[in-house]
């Protein structure tokens, strides 16, 4: 398939909304009285790892050299999702991006197992939405 240079803020908007769905549908369900503990938050990482690919895949098309390689929102989940598919959920680098730690939304560090949260999927959809409407939109 060929690269993606623009979306269209409606489906930009929808994806936004599916993963926002997502999330608070498990915010809900972990609301509810239950006994907590160890498989809770395996579930919590199980289901937040896989969101990343998830997010990931919405704009797996976008095209490279539109999207940088600066370290930016679009980079980290691109590594993250990478990292959970053909690592092990291993952290690892990709040598086509220029990864800083101390200025990615998350912080991980290569080498760190992905074991993410709610909370942290929501941070970096926020900055991944941002920074895919900032650059892959028409003016």
């Amino acid at each position: 398939m060929l690269a993606t240079n623009t979306y269209a803020h409606d489906f930009i908007d929808h994806c936004r909304s599916m993963m926002d769905s997502q999330l608070t549908a498990f915010e809900v369900l972990n609301a509810r009285p239950h006994e907590g503990g160890d498989d809770d938050e395996r579930f919590e990482t199980l289901l937040c790892n896989h969101l990343i690919i998830v997010l990931d895949a919405y704009f797996v098309n976008r095209t490279r050299g539109i999207e940088g390689k600066d370290g930016n929102p679009m980079n980290e989940v691109r590594m993250l999702a990478a990292s959970i598919l053909h690592h092990d959920g291993v952290f690892t680098a990709d040598t086509s991006i220029r990864y800083k730690q101390d200025t990615a939304v998350l912080g991980l560090a290569l080498g760190d197992t992905i074991s993410l949260t709610v909370d942290q999927v929501r941070a970096l959809t926020t900055a991944y939405f941002d920074a895919i409407q900032e650059r892959f939109t028409a003016a």
